[in-house]
């Protein structure tokens, strides 16, 4: 899974919409919703893509997930690689995705994680969500475009087989939740935080 411009053989499901957080209830309650729809869509044989787009923004910023009912998530935050010229992220931003669990771009070209079953999908629709507004600056008021996939397993959205999710999951068993809401995470202590633990302070608004 590399740009979500580059996903090979998917059908557009019929759930795709766009969300402004503040109208469903700020962020907190966007990444609840997106943690059920992540759930069902691993209740199902076929393999899912789910990618989350800041809408109308210059940078070309995305979170996006492969779901398999088989082997678990892959999750990526869009890298440098992808994004639009002039609107890279900085080291301190590279720092909040390392502190939210993500492994730096190597072998895959974005930031991604790999989530073993039985998979805990609050934690995954919190690492599509959190970068969003940590890292790429998305807001209670930001349109965010929400797109469903289905996607052959020989696509090359995501990796090749299903098998090498479960390899790499397992070898990240140990991997990181995002970080805790209320005092700022250092890279280092990050790894192994509850989902009900803080995130890193890097907003002011609302959530």
């Amino acid at each position: 899974m590399t740009s979500h411009r580059r996903m090979g053989r998917a059908r557009r499901d019929e759930n795709n919409f766009k969300i402004r957080p503040a109208g469903a209830g700020g962020f907190v309650a966007f990444e609840a919703a997106l943690a059920r729809k992540l759930a069902s869509l691993a209740t199902l044989p076929e393999r899912h893509g789910v990618i989350l787009t800041l809408d109308g923004g210059e940078g070309n910023y995305f979170t996006q997930a492969l779901v398999d009912h088989e082997c678990g998530a892959w999750l990526e935050a869009v890298s440098n690689e992808f994004i639009t010229e002039g609107h890279e992220l900085d080291d301190d931003q590279h720092r909040l995705l390392a502190a939210f669990g993500l492994n730096p771009p190597d072998g895959c070209p974005n930031h991604h994680l790999a989530l073993a079953l039985p998979t805990d999908w609050h934690h995954a629709a919190a690492l599509l969500v959190r970068p969003l507004e940590a890292v790429y600056g998305a807001t209670r008021h930001t349109l965010i475009c929400v797109e469903v996939l289905e996607v052959d397993r020989g696509s090359p959205f995501g990796p090749a087989e299903a098998d090498d999710i479960a390899a790499e999951a397992v070898e990240g068993t140990e991997a990181a939740h995002p970080p805790a809401r209320e005092a700022r995470a250092t890279t280092a202590g990050a790894r192994n935080r509850p989902l009900t633990g803080p995130t890193p302070e890097v907003t002011t608004h609302e959530r």
